[in-house]
């Protein structure tokens, strides 16, 4: 964590939604939907699941490689 937020979290929102906002633009203005390409607009109505599969798989690596240099002892002994 730094500054009390994590950066592989926030990180992992903000791809994770990435794949899913061209089909939401669609949707919401459909005077845009011609410029859309048609496979990202077919993405919207799983953008639940490709959004917690990407958030998921960004989060899961990203976590692996920001591991602490010392993890405090949990109990003294």
């Amino acid at each position: 964590y730094r500054g009390g937020l994590n950066p592989a979290g926030l990180a992992a929102l903000l791809i994770g939604v990435a794949p899913s906002l061209p089909g939401f633009l669609a949707a919401v203005a459909p005077a845009m939907a011609p410029a859309i390409p048609a496979p990202l607009t077919a993405l919207y109505p799983y953008a639940w699941f490709v959004g917690f599969a990407v958030s998921g798989t960004v989060y899961a690596l990203l976590s692996t490689r920001a591991l602490p240099a010392q993890q405090p002892e949990l109990c003294s002994r």
